[in-house]
């Protein structure tokens, strides 16, 4: 039986895959924030756009009636339906199981995520709004019966 071992090849490939795990975390917070701006920028052309419509309902109540302007109101409502659903996958993905937003070694990345599974079991939701190197707002619902 020999007493030594040449783990060369087992440290290389050990190296690389933290390597590839290091750069794909990388890409996951590029891609997080490029999410987080694209869906901030288009949330608030959309806001304008459903805030005009609300005003010239007000103002002007026939006009929207016109089988047009309802077709580019509803638009503005679908837009703000798929920016919600764009930002509700970005949550999954923060709420992912063993999942560390910070380098504490104690970590196990449970703690989003056993949140978001408690709180949709008791029919509740959490919201999350981020804004790169501003900070994050999460708001969590609960059904109050």
């Amino acid at each position: 039986m020999p007493l030594i071992t040449d783990v060369t090849e087992k440290q290389n490939n050990l190296e690389r895959i933290i390597a590839l795990l290091e750069l794909k975390e990388q890409q996951d917070t590029r891609l997080r924030n490029i999410t987080h701006i694209v869906s901030h920028n288009l949330r608030s052309h959309t806001a304008n756009m459903q805030g005009l419509f609300s005003l010239l309902e007000m103002e002007e109540p026939d006009i929207v009636k016109n089988q047009y302007v309802e077709l580019i109101r509803r638009s503005a409502v679908n837009l703000r339906e798929t920016i919600d659903h764009l930002s509700e996958d970005l949550d999954i993905s923060l709420f992912g199981i063993y999942k560390t937003f910070h380098g504490h070694h104690d970590s196990k990345g449970l703690g989003l995520f056993i949140t978001r599974n408690q709180v949709e079991s008791m029919g509740g939701r959490i919201e999350v709004e981020s804004k790169v190197n501003n900070g994050t707002t999460s708001r969590v619902y609960l059904p109050s019966d």
